[in-house]
């Protein structure tokens, strides 16, 4: 999509602490950066590990933060209201850059089972909760 003048967000998948920081620092490049553990599961942001750190989704400044955040992410469980009691382990985390847009739209597609079943819905606004 960027080669249509598309803007996209920047993003690099880590398995590791220093991969993520490393990546981070060559590939990013922004003074905030989006950290997220990728798992099948909506609530990350609201979830916790079974090391006892919070939230799936993390804000940060540097490629050494976004390293460290990785750390404590890989090899563990995220528990959110959408897994088990045991949670899901955390393999891959992806690090992005920070976005400020001041106006911006969410298209969403939804494809339901049989005929007449799918929809397309759009948001002008998003809530976001740290």
């Amino acid at each position: 999509m960027d080669n249509f003048g598309v803007r996209t967000q920047k993003w690099i998948l880590a398995k590791s602490s220093k991969e993520g920081e490393t990546l981070a620092a060559q590939n990013l490049n922004a003074k905030e950066l989006v950290v997220k553990a990728q798992i099948l599961a909506g609530g990350r942001g609201k979830g916790f590990f079974d090391n006892g750190f919070k939230g799936g989704v993390h804000l940060c400044n540097t490629a050494k933060e976004a390293g460290e955040l990785v750390g404590k992410m890989i090899g563990h469980n995220l528990i959110t209201a959408q897994t088990s009691s045991e949670g899901v382990p955390v393999k891959k985390v992806i690090d992005s850059r920070g976005h400020r847009y001041k106006k911006g739209i969410i298209l969403v597609y939804f494809n339901g089972q049989g005929p007449r079943r799918s929809c397309l819905c759009w948001f002008s606004k998003r809530r976001y909760e740290y």
